[in-house]
C-alpha cells in the first residue's frame, strides 16, 4: 500500500471522555439541558453526519426550532417526553425513533420526574443548531 495513503478505521466513543458540550442552560431560565457533540468534522472527521446526545432534565422544554439544510433523527434513550411540531404534540418515550424533515419547525420537553435523553444524528451536517 502507498505510504502516503491512509485507512481510516471505525472508532468507538465515551461521551464522558470524547464528546464535547456544545450547550448547557440555565436552571433559572428553566432550559436546563446538556448537548455533548460526538460526531462531527472536527472530532471524527465525518463528512456525512453530526450527532450526539441531548439530555433535558425535568420541567425542561426549549423554544421552537429548524433545520431548514438537514434531516434530523432521534432516539429516546432514557425518560419520557413530548416532540411538538406545528402539527401536533408527539409523546415520546425510551426506546422511540423520531425522523424529523428538513424545514420542519420543532422541539422537545421532559415530562417526566427524571432527566430525558435523546441520541440526535443530523444529515448532512448542519450549522443551523439549536443553541
Amino acid at each position: 500500500m502507498d505510504g502516503a495513503m491512509t485507512m481510516k478505521d471505525a472508532i468507538v466513543l465515551d461521551p464522558a471522555v470524547d464528546g464535547k458540550i456544545v450547550h448547557r442552560g440555565s436552571a433559572a431560565e428553566k432550559t436546563l439541558r446538556t448537548i455533548v457533540r460526538m460526531i462531527d468534522a472536527d472530532l471524527v472527521d465525518s463528512e456525512q453526519f453530526m450527532g450526539g446526545l441531548a439530555t433535558f432534565e425535568p420541567g425542561i422544554k426549549v423554544d421552537s426550532h429548524v433545520h431548514p439544510d438537514a434531516e434530523e433523527i432521534n432516539v429516546v434513550m432514557e425518560g419520557k417526553g413530548n416532540l411538538i411540531t406545528n402539527k401536533g404534540v408527539k409523546p415520546l418515550k425510551a426506546g422511540d425513533w423520531q425522523f424529523i424533515p428538513k424545514g420542519v419547525p420543532h422541539f422537545h420537553e421532559n415530562t417526566g420526574d427524571v432527566p430525558f435523553i435523546i441520541l440526535w444524528v443530523y444529515s448532512p451536517p448542519t450549522r443551523t443548531i439549536p443553541r
